[in-house]
């Protein structure tokens, strides 16, 4: 019993239109019976009357309070999508340029892996982890509001992270290196470059999805294909 009154009550919370239209009808009703000679008691038409007047009270305050919350859910939803508009301006251009570097690193150091097998030094590759760095200074920046992307910001952070991460990991990679034979650290150069690659796949996916809130959407969804200089 008192799960369905609950679950009455929550109705008429969430549709208050319900029991305002009930109240009018049963007014109505009554109001029709009138003619008819059908009379409640004094006493009994007066809690009545209590009743419907404090329901039709109710359900106008609650009809009011829901359409405010709309309102407000509605400025709420509008300042999100404006915030989100705002983010995807500032990171596309990084994200543009972090994919085309990310592609250009793997090709550096698949050209790096062929000169280390044949010469077993780590030289080259040393070089090219030591310079990987990417352009994150809008990531950085918008990083901890990214969450303004609703159900799509888990893959933007992703994307966004894996730039900050690769201007910190790769160079980190060049001492432990220097100190060890080719052999030894030829297959964690080749996950470098592996990753690499599709972390850039990744952003050109991403890239489309931010176009979707970026003010010229057409536009900014060609740029994930731009063709660039292997």
């Amino acid at each position: 019993m008192t799960s369905l009154a609950k679950r009455v009550i929550a109705c008429f919370t969430d549709h208050p239109h319900t029991l305002f239209s009930g109240v009018v009808g049963f007014g109505l009703g009554m109001l029709a019976m009138l003619p008819l000679g059908w009379r409640l008691p004094d006493a009994t038409a007066s809690l009545i009357g209590a009743m419907f007047g404090a329901a039709a009270a109710v359900s106008g305050a609650l009809w009011a309070a829901n359409a405010k919350q709309r309102q407000e859910d509605a400025r709420a939803d509008e300042k999100q999508r404006h915030l989100a508009s705002m983010i995807a301006v500032a990171v596309i251009p990084e994200i543009v340029g972090a994919r085309r570097n990310f592609v250009l690193i793997a090709n550096r150091l698949d050209a790096a892996i062929k000169e280390a097998d044949k010469a077993q030094d780590v030289s080259g590759v040393l070089g090219v982890l030591g310079a990987s760095t990417l352009d994150s200074k809008m990531c950085e920046r918008y990083m901890d509001k990214l969450e303004a992307f609703g159900s799509e910001a888990a893959n933007i952070v992703e994307a966004v992270g894996a730039i900050l991460d690769i201007n910190t990991t790769n160079p980190a990679l060049t001492a432990p290196i220097k100190v060890l034979t080719w052999a030894q650290v030829r297959g964690v150069v080749v996950g470098r470059s592996v990753m690499a690659r599709g972390q850039a796949d990744h952003l050109r996916e991403t890239i489309k999805l931010l176009a979707r809130h970026h003010p010229r959407p057409v536009e900014v969804e060609q740029w994930a294909d731009l063709p660039f200089i292997h």
